[in-house]
């Protein structure tokens, strides 16, 4: 075919002087949209590569399965059908060659590149709304979908445009491998007999040129710089971090400061765990550690949309009560210098060739900095433990400074059907936990412990009773010390005291000498009371049912090595907290009260204005010391943390001490920070 005029001439022409890119009158080479369609043909290939090399890359920065390469692949592959689809069409219109065929297959090519481009678009925004419903829902910005996406539109592109190509090759009626072939991949040469080398229209050529440069790099680019925007853009998690303090942390006040520090209200509070710089507090929107002198922010970790759970159900309480659905969301090693908690994981992801089912995301971190240390995808409800430098995750234990594993318990280790979780020793972990088969009533714990460095060497002890005599409790851990009866115990009296002691993880796993305390006849360890203070507390020798009764006999401080009875502590341990009223003026109105066990001046704290809602029943609200007894129904709460002593008002009363979810609730938990004499 003689075309009229070269390419060069016609690529001078301006666009006014082309109608259309089918149209019959104008030389496919000389066509700028021909030309455009062909780079953008090469562009999507082009585009390929980076989204491949992307996908690789970014492939680990989530454990997804292996599934996900094979499912991509076959989405892909009615693209190549699509395509073959259309040559058989062409070979049909070949055998049956007359004005009708002719007619249909005109637009046959054109017809299948716009399947191939509604598919395409199709597969593209179905990996767009997987990434989108994990993003949003889980607070998960799993990139390799996006990249998925990416590589659908630049094969799709290259797909659709070629077959629109070859749709104008056929309504043109020029042969495959013509010169002037649209489709073909080979660039067209000009005219030879094309003399006109005048400076304009070689400005223009290399002008046009330019914009044909474009279209090639256009798509790879645009999708580069789009998953690159994305993927710095979408990180669901916001995050400050300190410096670590210069100087000692501060430590756990040794009674109830006199005065308040600072106030504030907390929506939808979730748990307040104690670091090593002051309060831990969990909201919805994340984790944030408190400065205990004045409440302000020193770190904060917030994670849009995340949905925190609370696997550790058993053998721990949080601060808000007893329940099963008031099971803490933070844990925090013994020193607590890292706390850990989880969030819900979204189904399909795996780890260790395992896909995951009712996945959760470990979350480490330093309590001092906030730097995250660890994220670990686990199954829901496996083996957690902390130690002052690991932890143990199912059977595997890693570093808490930068989560590296350190070493895997063989299979078979464990034999019992129990798991402890939460902090262990200092040292070493509880490898295995059996029930006593001869306890019936109350359960008593055989554990076998070992090293948190090597689990090889490992002891096994008996005689730990469960705590708060509930049915699955667990033994109590506190500061790596834990309570175990002083004599062999098959099956405890529920109503008879016990002559028991308090004895470290790390001495009964062999790491220390350490001897065992004496803390005389008790009924076990009150668990709330244990974990609000930091200290063993333990029920008295003389047991009722009575809520308002003594709920606090003896006290042991991890930290001094002391046993000191209830009558003699000043601190949150065995305070009286609840609600009194108040006369003022004639007005009668209500306040928090907090009597020291130890006789000590208490202080009363006016409630703050707003919804609050007192138990209907008077006792309900009568000050009383903190147990799983007397919480069910409590509406306050404390902690005492490094640096200050939280109050915790519930300003809906019973409502929640009665059940009433997080989501249900109206109204923000009220702190008080009570600064306090660490002396």
């Amino acid at each position: 075919m003689t075309l009229p005029c070269s390419i060069m001439k016609c690529m001078s022409q301006t666009s006014d002087d082309f109608i259309d890119a089918d149209a019959d009158d104008i030389p496919i080479a000389a066509n700028r949209r021909v030309l455009v369609l062909r780079a953008l043909r090469i562009g999507g290939l082009i585009a390929a590569l980076p989204s491949t090399v992307l996908a690789v890359v970014w492939w680990n920065s989530f454990p997804l399965p292996q599934g996900l390469l094979t499912l991509f692949l076959q989405l892909l592959l009615p693209l190549p059908a699509l395509w073959v689809a259309s040559a058989l069409v062409r070979k049909v219109y070949l055998w049956f060659d007359n004005k009708f065929a002719r007619r249909i297959w005109r637009g046959a090519r054109k017809f299948f590149a716009s399947l191939v481009a509604v598919y395409t678009i199709a597969v593209t925004g179905w990996h767009v709304h997987r990434w989108w419903h994990f993003y949003a829902d889980f607070s998960f910005s799993i990139i390799v979908l996006l990249t998925l996406a990416a590589l659908t539109v630049a094969l799709g592109l290259a797909t659709a445009v070629d077959l629109w190509l070859r749709g104008i090759r056929d309504q043109r009626d020029v042969l495959p491998g013509e010169p002037d072939d649209p489709a073909r991949f080979r660039p067209f040469r000009p005219d030879a007999n094309d003399e006109d080398d005048s400076g304009s229209s070689r400005r223009r050529g290399r002008r046009y040129w330019g914009r044909r440069f474009i279209a090639l790099l256009a798509p790879a680019l645009a999708l580069t710089l789009a998953l690159l925007l994305v993927h710095d853009t979408s990180n669901p998690v916001v995050q400050t971090t300190a410096h670590t303090p210069d100087g000692p942390f501060p430590t756990r006040p040794t009674r109830i400061g006199s005065r308040i520090a600072w106030e504030k209200d907390v929506p939808g509070l979730l748990d307040i765990a104690a670091g090593v710089t002051g309060p831990l507090i969990l909201t919805p929107e994340g984790l944030t550690a408190v400065n205990p002198a004045d409440g302000s922010t020193l770190w904060s970790y917030h994670r849009t949309g995340a949905q925190y759970v609370s696997p550790w159900k058993w053998g721990w309480k949080n601060m808000l009560g007893p329940t099963s659905y008031n099971a803490p969301y933070l844990l925090t090693n013994p020193n607590g210098r890292y706390v850990a908690f989880r969030i819900d994981a979204p189904d399909g992801l795996e780890q260790g060739g395992k896909e995951i089912r009712d996945g959760i995301l470990t979350i480490i971190i330093d309590t001092a900095t906030g730097q995250v240390t660890s994220e670990r995808l686990t199954e829901a409800y496996s083996t957690f433990q902390l130690t002052d430098t690991a932890f143990l995750d199912g059977r595997t234990a890693y570093n808490l400074s930068d989560g590296q594993a350190r070493w895997t318990l063989d299979a078979g280790t464990e034999k019992g059907s129990e798991s402890f979780t939460g902090p262990a020793g200092h040292n070493s972990f509880v490898i295995d936990m059996m029930i006593n088969p001869n306890s019936r009533q109350n359960n008593i714990y055989d554990l076998t412990l070992a090293s948190d460095k090597d689990p090889s060497q490992n002891t096994t002890a008996s005689n730990f009773p469960e705590a708060d005599e509930s049915s699955n409790d667990r033994p109590v851990s506190i500061n790596g010390w834990t309570v175990q009866y002083a004599e062999k115990i098959d099956d405890p009296d529920q109503h008879t005291a016990r002559q028991m002691q308090a004895v470290s993880f790390d001495s009964l796993a062999g790491l220390e000498d350490t001897p065992a305390v004496d803390l005389g006849k008790t009924f076990g360890p009150n668990i709330v009371a244990s974990h609000a203070s930091g200290t063993v507390a333990l029920y008295p020798y003389t047991s009722s049912s009575d809520p308002a009764a003594q709920q606090v006999g003896t006290v042991f401080d991890p930290a001094t090595r002391t046993v000191t009875p209830a009558s003699g502590c000043a601190g949150p341990v065995a305070v009286r907290l609840g609600i009194t009223r108040v006369a003022d003026g004639g007005a009668v109105s209500r306040a928090l009260a907090i009597r020291p066990c130890d006789g000590s001046d208490g202080l009363t704290l006016p409630v703050v204005p707003g919804p609050f809602r007192p138990p209907t029943k008077t006792e309900g609200s009568a000050p009383r010391q903190l147990s799983k007894r007397s919480q069910q129904e409590q509406i306050t709460t404390m902690m005492n943390v490094p640096g200050a002593t939280l109050v915790v008002l519930n300003p809906e009363g019973e409502v929640k001490a009665n059940g009433t979810s997080d989501i249900d609730r109206k109204y923000p938990y009220h702190l008080y920070a009570l600064a306090g004499d660490a002396s």
